[in-house]
């Protein structure tokens, strides 16, 4: 876009603007689950259209974030959303008291969709 200081062109003629993204953590299930998508998503769909993939985190190591950009031929972009999982503090007795972390990082999920 007009605001970024890079340009990462598609390598295939493109009718639709438009970004596939994920939200993910740096656990290897999490990372398993990420590459078999992304190479899915290269093979079935994204071969044809050439999509960026935008993969939004809290924080990744260079090794995962390796991982991550070698598993497919995507054109891939990480994106940091620091402090994802804290949680505001009128949520914090009540996310305490159902502490999981699935719970946590869905609910963190779903509020940072909604806006």
């Amino acid at each position: 876009g007009e605001m970024c200081e890079f340009e990462d062109p598609p390598r295939v003629p493109q009718k639709v603007r438009a970004v596939i993204h994920y939200i993910t953590a740096e656990t290897e299930r999490d990372l398993v689950d990420l590459s078999r998508s992304l190479e899915s998503l290269w093979r079935q769909f994204n071969k044809a259209f050439d999509y960026p993939i935008v993969v939004f985190h809290e924080g990744l190591s260079a090794k995962a974030r390796r991982r991550i950009i070698e598993a497919s031929e995507n054109r891939v972009w990480l994106a940091l959303i620091p402090k994802f999982k804290e949680v505001p503090a009128e949520w914090a007795e009540p996310a305490e008291a159902m502490a999981q972390d699935f719970a946590v990082g869905y609910r963190a999920m779903t509020r940072w969709r909604s806006g």
